[in-house]
C-alpha cells in the first residue's frame, strides 16, 4: 500500500514539475513575441503560435483557469485569430465573470469585427 502511495505521490510531482516548465516556456514564448514584434512581425506571429501550442497543451492536461485561457486568447490575438481569442476569453469569462480584463478583452474584440449577412441569393 505505501509502495503505491509513494508511487503516485512521485507520479504527481512529476507531472506538476512538468506543468510548470511548459507553463514557463509559453510565457517566455509570448514574451518573446511581444519584444520582437515591431521589429519582426512575422517572427512576433510565429512565437504568439508556438505560445498558442503551448497553452493548448496545458489544457490537454486537464489544466482549466480563467488566467490560461486568457492567455490563449491573447496569444490567439495577437498571432491574428481574432475568432480563438475571442472563444478563449468567453471560455475564461465563465470560469471568472467578475474579472474586469476579461471583460475589457471580449468588448474590444467585439468593436474589432464586422458582421456580414448572407448573399440572399446564396440561401436555400
Amino acid at each position: 500500500m505505501y509502495k503505491i502511495l509513494a508511487i503516485l505521490f512521485l507520479l504527481q510531482s512529476i507531472l506538476l514539475a512538468d506543468t510548470s516548465q511548459i507553463i514557463k516556456e509559453a510565457n517566455d514564448l509570448f514574451d518573446e513575441a511581444n519584444e520582437v514584434a515591431l521589429k519582426d512581425p512575422d517572427k512576433s506571429k510565429q512565437l504568439y503560435k508556438s505560445a498558442v501550442l503551448k497553452y493548448k497543451s496545458l489544457i490537454k492536461q486537464g489544466i482549466k483557469n480563467p488566467d490560461l485561457y486568457t492567455n490563449l486568447g491573447n496569444a490567439y490575438f495577437f498571432s491574428g485569430d481574432k475568432g480563438r481569442s475571442l472563444l478563449n476569453y468567453h471560455r475564461a469569462y465563465r470560469l471568472n465573470p467578475s474579472d474586469e480584463n476579461i471583460n475589457h478583452n471580449i468588448e474590444f474584440l467585439r468593436t474589432q469585427t464586422v458582421d456580414i449577412p448572407p448573399d440572399r441569393k446564396s440561401v436555400v
